[in-house]
């Protein structure tokens, strides 16, 4: 994965973890154009230092997290080791920690595949 895609994926699941809509990140950010925080997230557009470093105040991450292609997972982790976490609830952090992962390795054969099946064309 790319790390625009990261970063892109990393800014969502934080939003959604901090409860905030698009729209009020795009206010928060001064964003005019309704489609900015939705084109970030699908990595359509690139965030600027600034405007990650303003994300990273208002959803109370560190800066380099948004790099981290682990950030979730860790994230999904951490959750499902909380005490006070129900049995039902651990179980399905960690189910969805194992789902990511086989997403994330079935993205990467996809991706050699790819790259295999264009330098054979």
């Amino acid at each position: 994965m790319d790390l625009e895609r990261i970063i892109a994926n990393n800014i969502r699941y934080a939003r959604e973890q901090a409860g905030y809509s698009q729209d009020e990140v795009r206010k928060h950010l001064g964003f005019s154009s309704h489609s900015a925080i939705s084109d970030i997230e699908q990595a359509k557009r690139r965030v600027s230092t600034t405007e990650l470093a303003a994300l990273s105040e208002l959803f109370g991450r560190s800066i380099d997290w948004f790099f981290n292609p682990d950030a979730i997972q860790e994230d999904t982790l951490v959750l499902a080791r909380a005490e006070k976490q129900s049995p039902e609830v651990k179980r399905a952090l960690l189910q969805a920690m194992k789902l990511r992962e086989n997403y994330r390795l079935l993205e990467q054969l996809l991706n050699k595949y790819m790259e295999q099946h264009l330098k054979m064309a």
